[in-house]
């Protein structure tokens, strides 16, 4: 595993609340953006599935599974069991203790990968 990690405070916050928090403003941004969003019953790496299912330029349902991984601060982490998923997008969602500057960054794998000093972005 990969893992940069920038802390800004010494307090720890219960890991699963920073999680639903970031999967819930990430929801919330998605609904307002226009798309769709489903969550998976089963834990198997993916957290949610944004889709398209009437938009009329696109004229198909078109889906992209999602991975979350939120920070109360900002934290970066690749893990290589999603590397099995090359279409997923690992959104990292930060700032969730600060709503003004709470942000989202959408990374494929391989990008994320090259940004922690991993195998070079095709």
């Amino acid at each position: 595993m990969y893992r940069i990690v920038k802390k800004r405070s010494s307090e720890r916050k219960d890991s699963q609340l920073v999680e639903l928090a970031g999967r819930c403003w990430l929801i919330s941004q998605l609904l307002q953006a226009g798309l769709e969003v489903a969550r998976p019953e089963r834990d198997r790496g993916i957290d949610l599935i944004a889709y398209l299912d009437l938009d009329e330029t696109a004229r198909d349902f078109i889906a992209c599974p999602i991975q979350v991984k939120a920070a109360s601060k900002t934290a970066f982490s690749v893990d290589p069991k999603y590397s099995r998923f090359p279409r997923m997008l690992i959104v990292y969602v930060w700032e969730l203790d600060n709503p003004a500057q709470t942000a989202a960054y959408a990374l494929t794998y391989a990008e994320a990968l090259a940004i922690a000093g991993g195998d070079e972005v095709d």
